[in-house]
Formats: C-alpha cells, sequence, structure tokens
C-alpha cells in the first residue's frame, strides 16, 4: 500500500481517521506480529487439544460399538439356547399345574375353616342354652325351696350343715 492509497481511502472517507484510529491501528500491527511469532506454536496446541478431544469421541464410539457387539452376542446365545421350546413349554405346563394344586389347596383350606368357624359356633351356641337352662333350673329349685322352707326347717338344715363339718374334721383326722 502505497501513500496515494491511503491518501485516496481517507479523502473518500473509505478509512475515516479520529482520534482511536491510532489504536486500531496499532493493535493491528501487534496482531500481525503475534501471529508472525506464536502461531505456529498456537496452532499445534489448538491442533493437539482438538486431537485429544476427537480420540476421546472415538474412543467413546469404539466402546459403544463393542458394548453392543457384545449385547448382540448374548442376544443370538439366548436365541440359540431357546431353539427347543417344547422344554419351555412342557415346564410352563407344570407350572402351571403346580399353581393350580396350590390354589385348589388354598380353597380347600378356606372351606375347611369356614366349616370349623360355623361347627364352633354352633357347639357355643348349645353350649350357652345348656348354661342358661343349668342356670334357670338351680335358681327355680333354690327359690322353690327357699319359698317352702320354714324358719324351723331352715334351724334343723343348719345343724345338719353344722354335724356334716364336724364329722368331716374327724373322719379327715382319722385317715
Amino acid at each position: 500500500m502505497d501513500l496515494h492509497s491511503g491518501h485516496f481511502l481517507v479523502s473518500k472517507e473509505l478509512f475515516v481517521y479520529n482520534e482511536n484510529a491510532h489504536i486500531g491501528l496499532s493493535l493491528c500491527i501487534l496482531g500481525i506480529i503475534g501471529v508472525k511469532k506464536w502461531g505456529k506454536s498456537a496452532n499445534e496446541w489448538m491442533t493437539s487439544a482438538l486431537y485429544k478431544e476427537y480420540q476421546g469421541w472415538t474412543d467413546w464410539q469404539d466402546g459403544m460399538k463393542k458394548l453392543l457387539k457384545d449385547h448382540v452376542k448374548e442376544l443370538k446365545k439366548i436365541e440359540e439356547r431357546s431353539i427347543n421350546p417344547e422344554l419351555i413349554y412342557e415346564a410352563k405346563r407344570e407350572n402351571l399345574a403346580l399353581q393350580q394344586e396350590a390354589e385348589y389347596r388354598r380353597r380347600l383350606m378356606e372351606v375347611y375353616n369356614e366349616v370349623k368357624r360355623k361347627l364352633d359356633y354352633q357347639v357355643a351356641i348349645e353350649e350357652a342354652k345348656k348354661n342358661f337352662t343349668r342356670k334357670h333350673l338351680v335358681t327355680w329349685v333354690l327359690e322353690n325351696v327357699n319359698k317352702n322352707v320354714n324358719a324351723e326347717q331352715k334351724a334343723v338344715l343348719k345343724q345338719c350343715v353344722l354335724d356334716l363339718k364336724t364329722l368331716s374334721e374327724k373322719r379327715r383326722n382319722a385317715i
């Protein structure tokens, strides 16, 4: 760029020169010097960083490919094992028969418990009726006896009870 070109740019106001223009020009010159001096080493550093990142991605992709290949191999092994489905169906039939047997036994036990509960209830009702009848009979007999026994008979009964007590005391010592 010669002097006439610079004069042309300034006169046509393609390059506007103001108070900050020399700063921009200085930065431009420093940038060119920096690229000339440190450009090659910066390029090598950025290239190595980019290569490391690229290598990380390729390692990840290789790992995923290996993982998927191993998964496909496992699926093929499972498929080969299940080639004879008759064994599986037979095992499922046996399992179903065992489940049915267990359900049958559970229901049978449920019926047994329900019948036992009802029979126990009937036994309890019969026992309650017997106890009620016995109590009622005893109270009826005692009430009627007490009504019909006069004072003279009560005194005789008390004397008899005392005689029986003394007699039992004598016999107890004798044996």
